[in-house]
């Protein structure tokens, strides 16, 4: 029935040709598209790996920060002068904080060498000194006591960071730093077990420890090796990086991949509202769906429509692949906003094909 509707349209008019050639052309570019945003939703998942190796690296950083901060503390010096450096290195970082410091304030002014002869008091220096005298000598032989701060920093610093699942993707970069972190997450674990922690055992078959273990049961000279051990090597994400950009055509400049991303998508927008615009056009004429056009293509048979439709759905899955990678704030509006456009046009465009294909149903069924 529907074929021989097809048939009867079987003249197709130089309107209905450059409705096609409009609809085909901007099909082609769209899928084009699509192409370019699955290749480009695995940069960015390598961009992420990259984020997270800086992110250890900085870790890395801000744990040598804090540890060079605790050896230069004025409350540190003096209990390792106090106690000794062997004996406060195999002191954990709630014994160390734990430890109070004092500072003996000044008692008494210093005396003068030459003190110089009183001189003769008036009427009116008489009732100041008098004035003077009631009130109250300031207090002598203060002693204040205060204790470190950066052990607690430190242990907040490890176990922010082990919280996170920035070491599974910062693994990822390359074999060396795989090798390298799965290195120092097992110092630090070892380092914890023989201090007696008791960490749980994860589905992964990776150790976890509580929040305050790190506090509890890491010792200075943990720290100290922990840092020095194997500092990651930075220099490899400068190169990563450099790859993980677009070099625009005709324009000496490159682009990140974010912005790539974005622009990938307004050309994805442009292309399905191309055609739906053409598509509303071709409706309007009275020999759609004319025979060898675009749409008589796609409505010969419910087989090829059922293609046409999941044809459709393409565009707005290769903008949701590049909108979950979204990271800040601008990204993610811009982003989410061409998907919510990109699937309403899409939406329009197989409404508008379903509607057309059922009234030539109805149009076959009259006909016979």
């Amino acid at each position: 029935m529907l074929r021989q509707c097809i048939r009867f349209h079987a003249i197709a008019s130089p309107h209905d040709t450059r409705c096609s050639t409009a609809c085909a052309r901007s099909a082609i570019s769209a899928f084009v598209f699509c192409a370019v945003a699955v290749i480009l939703f695995t940069l960015l998942e390598q961009r992420k790996t990259v984020d997270a190796f800086i992110q250890y690296g900085a870790f890395r950083f801000d744990l040598r920060t804090a540890l060079e901060g605790l050896q230069s503390e004025v409350c540190f010096q003096k209990i390792v002068g106090a106690e000794g450096k062997e004996k406060v290195d195999n002191s954990t970082l709630a014994e160390v904080a734990e430890k109070k410091c004092s500072a003996r304030g000044i008692s008494e002014s210093p005396q003068e060498t030459n003190p110089k002869p009183p001189a003769t008091r008036t009427r009116k220096s008489k009732k100041k000194s008098e004035t003077h005298d009631l009130r109250p000598s300031p207090p002598t032989n203060l002693e204040v006591f205060f204790k470190p701060i950066e052990p607690q920093r430190i242990a907040e610093l490890v176990r922010s960071f082990i919280k996170t699942n920035n070491l599974g993707l910062a693994k990822r970069l390359s074999t060396s730093s795989k090798y390298s972190i799965d290195r120092w997450v097992t110092l630090l674990g070892r380092r914890m077990l023989s201090n007696g922690a008791y960490p749980t055992i994860a589905p992964d078959n990776t150790w976890q420890f509580s929040n305050d273990d790190f506090y509890k049961f890491l010792k200075v000279k943990d720290v100290v090796y922990l840092d020095s051990f194997e500092p990651p090597d930075i220099a490899n994400v400068d190169v990563v990086q450099a790859q993980l950009r677009i070099n625009l055509p005709n324009l000496p400049i490159s682009s990140d991949l974010a912005t790539g991303a974005m622009l990938l998508e307004f050309g994805l927008l442009l292309s399905v509202a191309y055609f739906l615009f053409y598509q509303t056009e071709a409706l309007h004429s009275e020999s759609f769906p004319a025979s060898g056009t675009f749409f008589a293509i796609f409505n010969r048979t419910p087989i090829r429509h059922c293609t046409f439709l999941i044809l459709t759905a393409s565009p707005p899955v290769a903008v949701l692949l590049l909108a979950l990678q979204a990271q800040t704030y601008m990204e993610k509006v811009v982003n989410w906003g061409i998907f919510g456009l990109v699937v309403l046009i899409c939406i329009q465009i197989a409404y508008r094909e379903g509607q057309a294909r059922f009234t030539l149903r109805q149009v076959g069924r009259d006909s016979e």
